[in-house]
């Protein structure tokens, strides 16, 4: 009997301790959040830059993707087994083939300048206009 007064006194001591503590730590962040808050110390800063001010911030910049932009049939001139999956699969890294690392890729693939009509380049002193002839 006496013995589970003691065990009761034990968990309601350890209970008061726990939830004393808890409280403590509560109190204590939210004094350290609300102190924190009110230092002020976030700042946005914001700049602007006009479009090519310096040599590395090139930009805005074009981009055109094609789904497929190798030629099957000059890539099947480099013998039996080269062909646009294989080759797409040399280009990745899946695939090694000796003779896939000479070919050029430019001689089987699109050329741009079949697609290309023409462009206009803006800027703030000029206009530049790009036609294919």
């Amino acid at each position: 009997m006496m013995d589970d007064r003691i065990v009761g006194f034990k968990e309601k001591m350890f209970k008061y301790i726990f939830h004393g503590l808890c409280g403590f730590a509560t109190l204590g962040f939210t004094i350290f959040c609300v102190h924190q808050y009110a230092l002020d110390e976030d700042v946005a800063k914001i700049e602007f830059q006009e479009f090519n001010s310096d040599e590395e911030h090139i930009y805005p910049t074009v981009t055109m993707c094609f789904p497929n932009p190798l030629l099957e049939d000059k890539l099947s001139k480099y013998g039996e087994g080269i062909n646009v999956s294989s080759y797409s699969s040399f280009l990745v890294g899946d695939l090694w083939d000796d003779r896939m690392a000479l070919i050029d890729y430019d001689d089987v693939s699109i050329d741009i300048e079949h697609y290309l009509l023409g462009g206009i380049l803006y800027n703030n002193s000029s206009i530049a206009v790009i036609n294919k002839p």
